[in-house]
């Protein structure tokens, strides 16, 4: 018995030796371009998401985690805006009959992303792509502006290179009206009128991250981009479903798994045990 208290006690010391040493480790930077609103990573867009209500008069916007063809199929609302901020836009024919429905309807969709799923290309005729160096065959875009010279900057917006190369190779001119490009001319934010509301498309979603907007002035763009869109929407939609899936409780045990310096930590109490 002596023996077994000794082996609980000295299991329950390593335990707890090896929790204040990954409490204390120095944490690693995730640069995983989440683009989730709850992460405070610098591909997250945290800032943005939580500060949408400075740019439209105090209305927050609503986070939504189911697919945004539930709520727009049959939808008579009007004046509302949708956003997507992601690395890929992905959509069946069904999102995207519904999806231009409600634009024409009277309200705005705004999405930032770097690929589009092929059935968005064919309906909405705009595909995105990003630029390459013919002679070396690197990303090189370093920065982004304003087409308009009111907003242009003599500099342009940096973040780090090959982060910003995202733009538009295909666009419907006869309906589109280009805002935004990189350094190279490419076009990377653009405005389509469809029936009574618009579509807004940004090829470089990490614009709107955290990184993006704590650098320099890259603040100001972002206020710039959202100065296109109404003043005063009806209601403002965030998409997560695409990044989070559907809504539901944080259990104990889940909350355990996603952290490692917990999950190493309970894992051992169950060796030890």
């Amino acid at each position: 018995m002596k023996w077994t208290r000794w082996y609980i006690i000295i299991m329950v010391a390593l335990v707890v030796l090896y929790m204040i040493a990954e409490y204390n480790r120095p944490k690693v930077i995730d640069w995983r371009p989440t683009y989730s609103n709850r992460d405070k990573i610098p591909y997250g867009t945290y800032i943005v998401y939580n500060e949408m209500k400075a740019f439209f008069d105090g209305l927050k916007p609503k986070e939504m985690r189911e697919p945004f063809y539930n709520h727009v199929n049959n939808s008579e609302e009007t004046g509302g805006i949708y956003f997507f901020i992601n690395g890929w836009f992905d959509c069946t024919n069904e999102d995207v009959d519904e999806l231009y429905n409600f634009i024409s309807a009277g309200n705005t969709v705004f999405i930032a992303a770097e690929r589009y799923a092929d059935t968005f290309i064919n309906k909405f005729k705009v595909d995105a792509e990003w630029y390459l160096d013919s002679a070396s065959g690197m990303s090189d875009s370093t920065s982004i502006n304003f087409a308009s010279p009111a907003l242009r900057t003599r500099r342009g917006h940096v973040l780090e290179k090959n982060t910003l190369e995202g733009y538009f190779s295909r666009i419907d001119t006869a309906n589109t009206a280009v805002l935004g490009n990189n350094n190279h001319g490419k076009p990377n934010f653009i405005k389509t009128t469809i029936g009574d509301g618009k579509l807004y498309l940004h090829a470089v979603p990490r614009a709107f991250t955290n990184i993006f907007i704590l650098k320099n002035d890259n603040a100001s763009y972002i206020n710039k981009v959202f100065s296109h869109l109404p003043k005063n929407p009806s209601a403002i939609y965030w998409d997560e479903f695409a990044k989070q899936g559907r809504g539901g409780p944080d259990t104990p045990l889940r909350v355990i798994l996603t952290r490692p310096e917990l999950k190493w930590a309970y894992y051992l109490a169950l060796a030890g045990m």
